[in-house]
């Protein structure tokens, strides 16, 4: 069985969040992403 890791990450908007997450699925670095907003930390 594979191990999972969750990350939750922030950005300044979701466009910097939209392209980070279509160049972690293009490099398959992750096999999914969820882009959650809005959010405060």
């Amino acid at each position: 069985m594979s191990d999972t890791t969750l990350f939750y990450v922030t950005f300044p908007g979701k466009a910097e969040a939209e392209r980070i997450a279509e160049t972690l699925l293009a490099e398959r670095l992750a096999a999914c992403v969820n882009i959650l907003a809005p959010c405060s930390a």
